[in-house]
């Protein structure tokens, strides 16, 4: 009988810990949904020169970028790190400090990771929604592309900037030519030079008028400038994501500004280990509300609940 009860016991602790364990491993997100976070208040070992991604999807971001500018395209590996620095709302990663005189400023995925952010969102091709979100501001001459992939005539591209002229974009062109979505939302108070809470999305369907930026927790209303509508060819590249600099068909655009935090995700929902299945706009709210969470590492949580069945079990054999 004693036998007997100590074989249930260990069992009911071993059933505990697996229950435990499943629970953990649910609730930490799937890597393709959350496929990049950088904070600048944990920028990783070495701030000068790299940006550590967060999520665990990608190796640090580097200042070097992986094109040698061949080709006609300018050449911006003569760029440097922004660096980092303390402003209104903390540490943030400043792109054009003063005393940075070498070049514009910007990080760049590895040649391993640049497929993490190609999202093909042509009609025809496939439906591959993706959410950006940026909390930062633009200051003096910001130009675009403050996040982009994709920089060459031929290759197509997306990317995101906020401007120092009341304008915020989401675009994405397979060419230098007319067939392109082209997103502008104007009225916005980015001239104020302050941080803001951008949250863009594009659904996939290659119709820009189905892209939606949530501004500060808020839905904007869209103005499009450019309502070059329907999307029928992919843009797929083998380039680097960058954020600061932009080198877009043989220019280098600069961000002249500050951020703290950069989070993409893939979907039509965001997952993360804060929320899960949230609408671009409902997390838009979330963030805003929540603007000291930083995005952890996915495994952590899992770590966590290692140690912790590890300390029941002990405890247990005490």
């Amino acid at each position: 009988m004693i036998l007997d009860r100590k074989m249930k016991e260990n069992f009911m602790i071993r059933f505990t810990q697996f229950a435990l364990l499943i629970c953990l491993l649910s609730a930490a997100p799937s890597k393709a949904a959350l496929v990049l976070s950088l904070d600048a208040r944990e920028p990783g070992p070495d701030p000068t020169n790299s940006w550590q991604d967060l999520s665990g999807t990608n190796s640090p971001f580097t200042a070097n970028s992986n094109f040698d500018g061949t080709g006609g395209l300018g050449d911006v590996n003569a760029g440097s790190a922004p660096l980092l620095a303390t402003q209104s709302v903390g540490a943030v990663y400043d792109f054009n400090n003063a005393a940075d005189t070498t070049g514009p400023a910007f990080f760049a995925s590895t040649v391993g990771d640049n497929d993490n952010f190609d999202f093909d969102t042509a009609k025809g091709t496939s439906t591959d929604p993706f959410t950006v979100v940026l909390y930062g501001k633009a200051q003096g001459n910001s130009t675009d592309g403050v996040i982009n992939k994709g920089r060459n005539s031929t290759n197509g591209l997306w990317f995101v900037d906020i401007q120092n002229n009341n304008n915020a974009e989401l675009v994405q062109q397979p060419n230098n030519g007319g067939a392109r979505n082209f997103g502008r939302w104007n009225g916005l108070t980015s001239s104020d030079e302050d941080f803001h809470l951008y949250v863009f999305h594009a659904d996939g369907s290659g119709d820009a008028s189905n892209s939606r930026l949530f501004y500060d927790g808020a839905t904007a209303e869209s103005n499009a400038a450019h309502p070059i509508n329907g999307l029928g060819e992919s843009i797929l590249n083998d380039a680097e994501l960058h954020i600061g600099a932009m080198e877009n068909f043989g220019n280098v655009n600069d961000f002249d500004g500050a951020i703290q935090f950069i989070e993409i995700y893939t979907g039509s929902t965001v997952d993360n280990q804060f929320v899960s299945g949230m609408s671009p706009s409902d997390y838009s709210a979330w963030r805003s509300a929540n603007l000291s969470a930083i995005i952890p590492e996915p495994t952590s949580l899992v770590l966590l609940g290692i140690g912790l069945i590890g300390l029941l079990g002990s405890t247990r054999r005490r």
